[in-house]
């Protein structure tokens, strides 16, 4: 709060002048040769894309050639110069990175005159500007500029010599920062004292005595306390000229600068506090930081900002629990005490922060009662336990009761009177069956395979409550079986195993596996081989006459060309037609039935001569047609081949209207002998043709 108040005048005495008069010296350079050496550059010339700069001085020029007032070179490629030209107007160059910006005043400076000249560089903006006495002035470009020796940062000449300045100078300041106009014309009649903010480089040239000798006096201080001092070089140092002289620049003042200035300062308060700035503005109840720019005017005429930020501490209202066993003491946060304590209580601490700020401490005390438990626990016959006071006692086979006397958590006593009770273990035996060769899962999840023979194992696990329980298993075995069984069947029948599977058309040996189960639930497998009953069915035709291999079974002769109806009276092993025609045998043996191949007697005779008297077959032999003749209409057309089989059936369809041709293709049939049956109402004829191609 005393800052607060004391800022103001802070700021008054900053910005006035120290002394009514100011008086110092200058430096003379004869133009020859003269010249001040510093032997290194301020860092900002270095990185010019981005600092900003100000050169001020004070200067009385006695010629008007072209001639260097400032340089300094970190590098070819980025140096910055401000000298005189013909006529004495200003060139200001700044070179970056090999890019040269540059302005040449338009008017000149006086002749034998002091003038004060400020250069200042914009980095932002790429703009170099000129000032006559605070006044900024119009100019062109500059062109370009020859460089010196790198390194160096040199008054009145190029480093390295050459350009030499011919006058005056006093009050040469460089600042890292673009100053502003006012803040120019506000110092430019003030020499600048101590470390300043900003500044790189100061010299006042007050040494030695104008105009006498000081041959001992070599160097140019830097009083901005950065140690840029420069050497002076070639000076006669005891003359009029080329030397310290009395200074006529109009510098009344010194003292730290004139003219506006930024200042950041900070402020803490409690929160719900009151602050008022350097402007004299109030805000009340802060609660979080805040910041408020005050804008002062300075002596200088230029303003003063001043950033002022509040930071907030705060207060604090905290509650907070704790717990005494009953009757005990408790010892608040500000030192009082309450003892005895046998209900909760409830009471405030006022204290204050480290600063300064009021901190509540609300402190609840609540009681932890004393304890007496009664617990029951049980074990297992023949066991040990631990009581609550750790405590043993082992081999408990009766109930046992104890008192163990302990503090809670809180620290208060406890008393836990524990009942033992015992529970018994078990011994069982039980007794499974499985089938042979199965596996069998005991009590104790243990498993056993593939049991053949009684097992009798021993599972121990636990009970309930955790106690032994031993369960002896017998297994017994139950068996299983696998039965073989054959059968025959006649070819075609059917047949039901024993699983009642019913397989029907039986033509060939099968075998079949039938899965039951025993009354006990187990497997009984039965394979069934199944047979065909065989028939031989093989005939022999001697001459005319058909008789079958098999002399022992029971025969009946079919008509095939008749739909195999049976031959009336024909049951005997041979046969002998009297009839052309295709002739089959049923034979039955081993109570199964079969019939042979239909067979042709070579007969060639016609049963009812009447209606085929006229029949007429040709050519024959034949190759893919023949034609049948004289046949009445609608008659009907068959060929076998030798060993009965119809091979071709066709109706009398005549050739032309008219006729009793029938053309028949036989082009699909093999070379060989065919029967050929003509029949027509009950009536048939039978004849032999050849085929050969």
């Amino acid at each position: 709060m005393i800052l607060k108040r004391l800022l103001p005048l802070l700021l008054l005495f900053l910005f006035s002048k120290s002394k009514a008069q100011f008086s110092g010296n200058a430096l003379d350079f004869d133009g020859n040769n003269d010249m001040v050496v510093v032997s290194s550059v301020p860092s900002l010339f270095s990185n010019l894309t981005t600092n900003d700069f100000t050169i001020e001085a004070w200067v009385n020029p006695r010629g008007s050639l072209f001639a260097r007032i400032f340089f300094a070179q970190p590098s070819t490629t980025n140096f910055v110069s401000m000298g005189t030209s013909t006529g004495n107007v200003i060139y200001f160059y700044v070179i970056v990175n090999g890019t040269t910006y540059s302005v040449a005043t338009t008017a000149g400076i006086p002749q034998n005159q002091w003038t004060h000249v400020a250069a200042r560089w914009t980095a932002a903006t790429n703009s170099p500007v000129v000032f006559f006495n605070g006044v900024q002035q119009a100019g062109g470009a500059g062109g370009g500029s020859s460089t010196g020796t790198s390194g160096l940062m040199t008054l009145g000449t190029r480093p390295g010599g050459a350009q030499y300045f011919n006058g005056a100078l006093d009050e040469v300041r460089l600042w890292n920062e673009a100053r502003t106009q006012c803040e120019i014309q506000s110092n430019m009649n003030h020499s600048v004292t101590g470390v300043q903010t900003n500044l790189i480089a100061n010299y006042d040239f007050n040494q030695g005595t104008g105009g006498g000798n000081n041959l001992g006096i070599t160097t140019l201080p830097d009083l901005s306390g950065n140690a840029y001092n420069g050497t002076l070089t070639n000076f006669a140092l005891t003359a009029a000229t080329s030397n310290w002289i009395v200074s006529a620049a109009t510098v009344t003042t010194s003292g730290n600068p004139l003219g506006g200035i930024s200042v950041s300062q900070s402020n803490t308060i409690c929160s719900g506090a009151s602050f008022t700035f350097p402007d004299g503005s109030t805000t009340t109840n802060i609660t979080s930081q805040i910041s408020h720019l005050s804008t002062l005017l300075a002596v200088g005429g230029c303003d003063s900002l001043i950033t002022t930020t509040v930071n907030v501490n705060p207060t604090y209202s905290i509650n907070q629990s704790f717990a005494v066993c009953q009757g005990g003491s408790y010892t608040f946060p500000d030192g009082s005490s309450q003892s005895n304590i046998t209900a909760q209580v409830v009471y405030a601490s006022t204290l204050q922060t480290l600063a300064g700020c009021d901190s509540i401490i609300t402190t609840t005390v609540n009681v932890n009662p004393t304890y007496s438990v009664n617990e029951s626990v049980s074990v297992c016959s023949g066991s040990s336990y631990t009581f609550p006071d750790a405590s043993s006692q082992s081999n408990i086979t009766a109930q046992v009761v104890y008192a163990s006397t302990l503090q809670t958590i809180a620290g208060c006593d406890s008393i836990i009177t524990t009942t033992v009770n015992v529970n018994p273990t078990y011994s069982v035996n039980e007794s499974v069956s499985v089938c042979s060769g199965s596996s069998y899962t005991f009590p104790d999840a243990s498993i056993q395979n593939n049991i053949t023979a009684q097992v009798v194992y021993a599972s121990t696990l636990q009970t309930v409550a955790g106690c032994d329980s031993i369960i002896n298993t017998t297994v017994n075995i139950n068996p299983v079986y696998a039965i073989n069984e054959s059968d025959s069947v006649c070819s075609g029948d059917s047949y039901t195993f024993p699983d009642g599977t019913l397989t029907n058309n039986i033509t060939s040996t099968l075998t079949y596996v039938s899965t039951l189960q025993t009354l006990d639930g187990c497997d009984s497998i039965i394979t069934s081989a199944i047979s065909i009953k065989q028939v031989n069915v093989s005939v022999t035709l001697s001459v005319i006459t058909l008789t079958a291999d098999d002399s022992t079974a029971a025969y009946q002769w079919l008509d095939c060309g008749n739909g195999y109806t049976p031959i009336a009276g024909e049951t005997g092993q041979s046969y002998t037609p009297a009839i052309s025609g295709s002739y089959a045998v049923a034979i039955t043996a081993n109570g199964c039935t079969d019939t042979s191949a239909c067979f042709f007697p070579p007969l060639a005779t016609n049963e009812n001569n009447g209606k085929f008297s006229q029949l007429s077959i040709y050519p024959n032999p034949a190759k893919d047609f023949f034609t049948v003749e004289n046949i009445p209409a609608n008659s009907v057309i068959k060929i076998y081949d030798v060993s009965g089989r119809l091979v071709l059936t066709q109706k009398s369809i005549p050739i032309a209207i008219g006729t009793t041709k029938c053309l028949i293709n036989t082009s699909n049939l093999q070379n060989g002998i065919f029967l050929i049956e003509v029949s027509s109402e009950n009536s048939r004829s039978f004849e032999r043709i050849v085929l050969s191609r």
